[in-house]
């Protein structure tokens, strides 16, 4: 069986937004480091502040070798290995030729080997597949230390048409329109496929590709008179701390958030909890008659029946979500919209009540079904299964001034609403 609902546009919003100002961040840091009025670009050939890049990437691959998180690991070895041979190549260490080259491979090899990391499975590091990762980035970073050195692959370049290969110059941006839409499609499918166990991944990953476009073919586009090293410095220094970035965060999901329904657990509630003043309400949810969808239809159904009430839950305007376990969530209204939660949980209600859960064979087409009530046969043959939930919601009093015992009147609240025929709110 399989679960068709409508597309969520304000989810693909969020998306966009959020790959857009990952994007942002990572080129506006090293923009504003080398405005400022004490920058010096001296500073970036020696001492710490010229190891600080190399040591986040270094940092950001043991972290997530330790993390079990392979795929950034072996990112982050590719990105340290371009990021000593492109300070080789832009301090002038080989002739001009060989630094269009060096370009050239770069710009290719890391958008690709970033969509091959991405859509890969996460495996152990000393599993068969794991090694085979760390060996693509030893053969990935050799190509980039061998091939731009080779005058023939030189002269096969220039044999190229330029709309395919480009024309190297320090002064302009070098990426040629083959390439542009190359980095089009990679960031189409990073954005187009979300990785369950890694929501953010693609987001990150799209955000290292565009921080590494700009640092392999504009040095010395916007910054004459820094310097071309200086430049590529300060943006693979960005790229160093999105690494570390991408790592953290995969690590924090995976300790607070829950693979299924991608909402947060227990312990970030009990964290939210220690932060509320006295103004707030808490609201417990709770899917009616979900042990009859798992016995009926099996436990696939019902784990689809969980992502597609948590995100509905997850929309709620002005509360936090929580999964609090099984089919039960938990949602945390702040200050401002206290008052008015008990409106917004019918709101949610009508929601979840209105919209069409179908199931249909996976043989068949996917298409929008028709609205239909209760769980019954189409004349396709598809069904319509009716999801509804039941909440309670409770406030602090003064006899009950704790998140924990204002739970527990919430707890008993939805108990009520259970007896009480179900799909419907009620307050302590």
């Amino acid at each position: 069986m399989l679960y068709h609902c409508p597309v969520n546009i304000s989810h693909i919003i969020k998306r966009l937004l959020a790959v857009f100002a990952t994007a942002v961040l990572g080129l506006a840091a090293p923009v504003l480091l080398m405005k400022s009025a004490r920058f010096d670009a001296e500073i970036c050939q020696a001492g710490w502040f010229a190891a600080l890049p190399f040591v986040l990437m270094a940092v950001s691959a043991a972290l997530a070798v330790c993390f079990r998180q392979t795929r950034v690991a072996v990112l982050a070895l590719v990105w340290l290995g371009i990021s000593l041979r492109g300070v080789q190549h832009f301090g002038g260490g080989l002739p001009q030729w060989a630094l269009g080259d060096f370009v050239l491979v770069a710009t290719v090899l890391l958008p690709c080997l970033s969509l091959c990391l991405f859509l890969m499975q996460e495996r152990r590091v000393l599993s068969a597949r794991g090694i085979v990762r760390f060996y693509l980035a030893l053969v990935v970073v050799g190509i980039l230390y061998w091939l731009p050195g080779v005058s023939a692959f030189h002269e096969r370049v220039l044999s190229l048409p330029t709309w395919l290969a480009g024309t190297y110059a320090p002064e302009k941006l070098n990426i040629a329109p083959i390439v542009w839409l190359g980095l089009l499609m990679v960031g189409g499918v990073m954005f187009a496929v979300e990785r369950p166990e890694s929501p953010s991944m693609g987001r990150m990953f799209t955000a290292l590709m565009v921080v590494g476009m700009a640092a392999l073919n504009a040095p010395m586009t916007c910054w004459p008179d820094v310097g071309q090293v200086a430049v590529f410095r300060c943006l693979c220094l960005s790229a160093g701390l999105l690494l570390v970035w991408t790592v953290l965060d995969g690590a924090w999901r995976h300790a607070y958030d829950d693979e299924l329904t991608r909402l947060p657990g227990r312990r970030p509630m009990r964290h939210h909890f220690a932060s509320l003043g006295s103004d707030y309400a808490l609201a417990v949810i709770d899917i009616d008659h979900f042990k009859r969808v798992n016995d009926s239809y099996g436990h696939d159904v019902g784990d689809q029946v969980l992502r597609f009430v948590a995100g509905e839950i997850r929309a709620i305007r002005g509360g936090t979500a929580y999964r609090f376990g099984g089919e039960e969530f938990v949602v945390v209204f702040g200050r401002r919209y206290a008052e008015q939660s008990e409106e917004i949980l019918n709101g949610l209600l009508e929601r979840i009540a209105d919209r069409p859960f179908a199931l249909r064979d996976i043989a068949r087409p996917e298409r929008k079904p028709k609205k239909s009530s209760g769980a019954k046969k189409k004349a396709g043959g598809d069904k319509v299964l009716k999801v509804t939930v039941s909440a309670g919601v409770a406030w602090p009093t003064d006899d009950e001034p704790y998140p924990d015992e204002v739970l527990g009147l919430a707890d008993k609240a939805l108990y009520k609403a259970k007896k009480g025929g179900r799909n419907r709110v009620c307050a302590a």
